[in-house]
């Protein structure tokens, strides 16, 4: 079972490890010194959003703020940035919660019962993510074992370095354009793939909508069925009961045709 955590040691000596102030980081990641200084105090709660900007500033991958079973790293100072050409912009993926949890077989009541709130606030705080306080977004992942780095898109850790390069390998002997192509292709396909699903949904939406409408019609066409159902029923009773009354009834004219030839 994995635990994560949020490394708030280095947030709290992030002045030292840089070398610069703490005034030049609230300046580069657009937080007020004022604001800044109250996270370092603890008086206030550091956001999931609130990372990610400091992060993207400074050029600091995430990871180095997540410790992980107990184990923080405090990066060196010639480690603790990467350079600007290699560096990839963090985001929040709220997108990703929905297919995360329905592929670990975790529902958003198990999600709001692991952050003790209501389920479509757990909902909201997943899809949002910039207000989402670091430490209950760790806790949570940590209580649902799904990992942090399924909703926080850092493609500067080791993992996504190695996985790129032996990527690029494999791509050494496809031509110039095509590989062109393939090194654009997952974004694009990730946008059509979004694109798709939107228009999956409002089908579905479409098609619930015809379902519905074709259910009422049901419900309908039932009721004028039973209807006709008895009247044809009534209609036959009274059919038979007319036979009957006729099968009873004497043949008159038979018997008087008896009468005469017998005289």
């Amino acid at each position: 079972m994995v635990k994560w955590e949020f490394n708030l040691n280095l947030l709290l000596g992030l002045s030292g490890v840089l070398d610069i102030s703490f005034a030049e980081i609230a300046r580069r990641s657009g937080i007020k010194q004022q604001m800044l200084s109250r996270y370092i105090q603890q008086d206030f709660v550091v956001s999931v959003g609130t990372l990610i900007k400091i992060c993207n500033a400074l050029r600091m991958p995430i990871y180095y703020f997540v410790a992980e079973n107990g184990v923080s790293v405090i990066p060196e100072r010639e480690n603790a940035t990467i350079p600007r050409d290699d560096w990839h912009s963090i985001r929040w993926d709220g997108q990703a919660a929905e297919s995360v949890f329905y592929k670990n077989h975790i529902s958003w009541t198990d999600v709001s019962k692991a952050m003790v709130i209501k389920s479509q606030n757990a909902r909201k705080r997943f899809l949002e993510g910039t207000r989402f306080p670091v430490d209950e977004f760790f806790d949570t992942c940590s209580k649902l074992q799904v990992s942090p780095y399924n909703f926080i898109i850092d493609r500067n850790r080791p993992e996504e370095k190695k996985r790129r390069n032996a990527n690029r390998k494999e791509r050494q002997d496809v031509p110039q354009g095509f590989r062109e192509r393939m090194e654009s292709a997952p974004a694009d396909d990730i946008a059509t793939l979004r694109k798709e699903i939107e228009e999956l949904r409002a089908t579905i939406g479409t098609i619930q909508g015809q379902y519905n409408t074709l259910r009422q019609d049901f419900g309908v066409l039932r009721k004028e069925y039973n209807a006709l159902a008895y009247r044809v029923n009534v209609n036959i009773d009274t059919i038979n009961n007319s036979h009957l009354s006729i099968a009873a009834e004497p043949d008159t004219d038979f018997e008087k045709k008896s009468t005469r030839k017998d005289k």
